[in-house]
């Protein structure tokens, strides 16, 4: 019976074992098509996946086979093991440091680990467990993860949407349980570890996939020019500039183009006017030129947004100024008849919104 038992927990053992594999592979695969293949946050977490895929099938084979093949559990082939993880380590910090600071800056903490990793690997050789090097990079995760977190929740569909609880449980689950083979190499230990690692990444998968992308990121750079417009006169009751008028937006580059094709916007729209004006369930979003315009309609007044391309998060900002907007001039504007200097301080509410 007790033999059975052992039989059943070792298949149980190798069946999770496959099924990580499985799972982390796939995963990997969807974080890499997510990001298109680029270097960014997303891409980093695929490798990350994916290096730990590597390293949990030597891992669990080295405590499948070791009594069958005692070469396997060796110095070198566990440290190849671990340095495949390692490596995958790195690159998810250098990915996701790249994206905050940018090509210009160098990525401190990828450096530090670097230095670190080299350092805890060479003192391996000479019996200092393997799991040090693991302690030091996991901080590293956690800290560079916290910081680009806490970038994107300055994003308002971020805010609203990221599970940060799934977040931290996945983190915890993939990266720190592997430390419970420490109490013991045995069948039920890896297997459950298996079992947590699965949960974890999965966790992890749900948390990152809803993350804005890089170009919601990089929001503020693609706004080009916001105007509002009355909708008994068609006349423009405000005009926001945002790549000349405030001092943050003036490293923004203007291109001479812009008053063309603000100019180019109102003469095309005298043919679809009366439909972008008149009806909500109309046009929301046209592209002219290599500008896309975005609308917003209230009842009277449109909001047309210019930007390089869309993205969500400009659609939510554009929604919440409308909003703020016909709060605190909705009434003005039944009146003003197009006079746009009726709208003092509409500026500020500009740049409180898209600021």
């Amino acid at each position: 019976m007790q033999t059975f038992v052992n039989t059943l927990v070792r298949d149980l053992f190798v069946g999770s074992t496959f099924i990580v594999a499985f799972i982390l592979f796939f995963i990997s695969w969807g974080l890499f098509r997510k990001a298109d293949w680029q270097i960014s946050g997303t891409s980093g977490l695929g490798v990350y996946f994916l290096t730990f895929a590597g390293y949990s099938i030597q891992t669990n084979i080295t405590v499948l086979y070791e009594n069958f093949f005692p070469v396997i559990d060796n110095l070198l082939v566990n440290f190849l093991g671990a340095f495949c993880w390692m490596l995958g380590i790195i690159l998810m910090i250098y990915f996701l440091e790249r994206e905050q600071l940018g090509e210009k800056e160098k990525p401190i903490i990828t450096i530090v680990a670097n230095v670190f990793a080299l350092i805890s690997g060479a003192f391996s050789f000479l019996g200092v467990p393997i799991a040090f090097a693991f302690i030091g990079l996991s901080i590293a995760v956690i800290y560079v993860s916290y910081e680009y977190i806490r970038e994107v929740i300055e994003l308002e569909t971020a805010r609203k949407s990221f599970p940060q609880y799934w977040f931290a449980a996945g983190i915890a689950l993939t990266g720190f349980i592997n430390f419970i083979v420490l109490f013991g190499r045995t069948y039920e230990i890896y297997m459950i570890k298996n079992i947590l690692v699965i949960f974890g990444a999965i966790a992890i998968t749900y948390a990152w996939w809803d993350l804005p992308s890089l170009e919601d990121l990089n929001w503020l750079r693609i706004l080009d020019r916001l105007l509002v417009i009355d909708i008994q006169t068609t006349l423009p009751i405000l005009d926001f500039p945002f790549r000349k008028d405030s001092s943050k937006f003036k490293s923004i580059p203007t291109e001479d183009s812009d008053g063309l094709v603000v100019a180019g916007v109102m003469t095309s729209m005298e043919t679809v006017m009366e439909e972008i004006l008149t009806d909500s369930g109309g046009i929301n979003e046209i592209n002219f030129g290599n500008k896309t315009i975005i609308f917003e309609r209230r009842p009277d007044f449109v909001c047309i947004l210019i930007v390089d391309k869309s993205v969500r998060e400009i659609h939510f900002r554009l929604e919440t100024f409308a909003l703020y907007f016909e709060n605190q001039f909705g009434e003005i504007v039944k009146y003003a008849k197009g006079q746009a200097d009726q709208f003092i301080g509409a500026d500020n509410l500009v740049r409180s919104v898209f600021g």
